[in-house]
């Protein structure tokens, strides 16, 4: 997996849903495409700090289904959760990306209905250039996050 930052909000969707039960779990999340080099968003960014997601030719942020099997790996062992392969039709799109994000739709932090927050971002192997592609795809096993516990 690559760089992947857990975002104050969706730190606060996990305490919220496992500790005090306030949030209840989401089955599905929003796997989108932007450029950090430009948004460069830090832990307290959210959703709407995101200037670069694509908003042209084909490209549409895709919803992952987390209770089928095909579309997240959960490994309690190395504490990691991994979502399957995921492809965006870019035809047409321009701009350059080199990061995802993953969203939940909850609400968080006094929101007064259910609101899109960042819960985490990942970078990309590398910058793509989105208008010499058709279909960008990451592949499975590539888009995580692996919470790191204190072994001491």
């Amino acid at each position: 997996m690559a760089t992947v930052q857990i975002h104050q909000t969706g730190a606060e969707y996990l305490l919220r849903t496992v500790i005090t039960g306030e949030s209840t779990r989401v089955t599905t999340v929003t796997v989108g495409l932007f450029n950090d080099s430009t948004d460069e968003l830090t832990h307290t960014s959210d959703y709407g700090d995101i200037t670069t997601e694509p908003s042209d030719g084909n490209y549409v942020a895709q919803s992952v289904d987390l209770d089928a099997s095909s579309s997240t790996t959960l490994d309690v062992d190395n504490w990691t959760a991994v979502l399957g392969q995921i492809d965006f039709d870019v035809d047409g799109t321009t701009g350059s990306v080199d990061s995802y994000y993953v969203t939940v739709t909850d609400n968080l932090s006094g929101d007064e209905e259910d609101t899109q927050h960042l819960f985490w971002t990942g970078s990309l192997d590398q910058t793509y250039d989105l208008s010499q592609i058709d279909v960008f795809r990451i592949d499975a096993d590539t888009a995580g996050v692996k919470v790191i516990p204190d072994t001491d």
